[in-house]
């Protein structure tokens, strides 16, 4: 999977950081490896075992980040009309939902093993997620704005 080189820029600082801060992490999910390795199909199941945990950390840790940049987000959405912010919130829950079952997988699943639909599942949502809707909130906080100063 190709990993997107540039992060959209808004020129909304909260919007821009919190972008990053996503990339960031879908690269290093993207390029996670214990040991270094390309993939995870050469490795003993012991060592598979000990890459779990640091592994686990770092998708929780997309998590707070995805959380935060949410709540960010929505912070903004006082410049949008009531139909589309709902619809906007409405996708961070479901999203959230999605990410939140794969981290209470019970000690029989094994997240690593699904390393691939993980960041696959996380980069198309990351990426559509802007386009379709921070796109827009970002060009109406704009708007917004430019009002208020002429």
């Amino acid at each position: 999977m190709k990993i997107h080189s540039s992060v959209p820029a808004f020129g909304i600082d909260v919007l821009d950081k919190g972008h990053e801060r996503l990339f960031d992490l879908e690269r290093r999910l993207l390029s996670f490896c214990g040991k270094g390795l390309p993939t995870c199909e050469n490795c003993s199941a012991d060592t598979q075992d000990e890459c779990e945990k640091p592994f686990s950390e770092l998708l929780e840790e997309l998590l707070v980040v995805m959380w935060e940049h949410f709540r960010d987000e929505e912070s903004l959405m006082i410049h949008l009309p009531p139909e589309p912010a709902q619809a906007h919130k409405y996708e961070h829950a479901e999203i959230s939902k999605v990410f939140s079952s794969l981290m209470t997988h019970g000690p029989q699943t094994r997240l690593l093993h699904n390393r691939r639909e993980l960041v696959k599942i996380l980069g198309l949502w990351l990426h559509d997620h802007i386009e379709r809707w921070d796109m827009p909130l970002a060009r109406q906080i704009k708007r917004n704005t430019a009002e208020l100063i002429q």
